[in-house]
């Protein structure tokens, strides 16, 4: 019986300290990802009003095709731009369908 509770301690042990080493390879990793989080964070926070305000949404979508980093516009591009800020007046009222 003193044996089996030995080994029942030993074993104890080592689980315990093995969950230790767990956690905390856990915290450095949830420690490195933390910043990625905030970023997904302020990204779903913003989808309610994004939902609400269509054009704003279009208006953001053209503004990250118009100015995306690293790449030369081509003229399909352009032609997309001209149709998505055509569309972004008309739901805002300021230009008419023809």
């Amino acid at each position: 019986m003193n044996r089996k509770l030995s080994e029942l301690a030993r074993r104890r042990e080592s689980l315990i300290s093995r969950a230790e080493a767990q956690r905390e390879d856990l915290r450095n990793i949830l420690h490195e990802m933390r910043k990625p989080f905030s970023l997904v964070g302020a990204g779903l926070a913003l989808h309610p009003i994004l939902k609400l305000t269509p054009p704003v949404a279009l208006a953001l979508t053209a503004f990250f095709l118009i100015f995306r980093p690293r790449r030369k516009p081509k003229r399909p591009l352009l032609i997309g731009i001209r149709w998505l800020f055509l569309r972004l007046l008309r739901a805002l009222g300021l230009r008419r369908r023809t």
